[in-house]
């Protein structure tokens, strides 16, 4: 599989941050990561997707694969509406604790 450099989509999240997928850890930089790759066997591609709530970066949502692979469109796509949706649970759950008396019950 040939070297890419990693794909980075602009405007995921407008203003925010930027969805990152990297094809192959393995690959000599700048494409790839060799000296991440030594540490995170048996993975060889990331997808890294930014969970943003307002303009707070919460946290990100990775995926993985054991072989060098290109990330088509769809799959960064669904990435990114995965990400979406698990900052929406974030915020029920956070919202959910704080509407709750201190003994659990609401």
């Amino acid at each position: 599989m040939a070297a890419q450099a990693p794909l980075v989509l602009e405007n995921v999240l407008v203003g925010m941050a930027d969805l990152i997928a990297i094809n192959d850890l393995h690959a000599a930089t700048p494409q790839g990561f060799p000296h991440v790759a030594a540490h995170a066997l048996p993975v060889r591609a990331v997808m890294s997707v930014p969970l943003v709530e307002g303009t707070e970066l919460i946290g990100v949502l990775d995926f993985y694969a054991r072989m060098g692979r290109n990330w088509d469109r769809t799959e960064v796509e669904t990435g990114s509406r995965l990400g979406e949706l698990m900052v929406i649970v974030l915020r029920v759950l956070a919202d959910s604790r704080t509407d709750s008396s201190p003994s659990g019950q609401m």
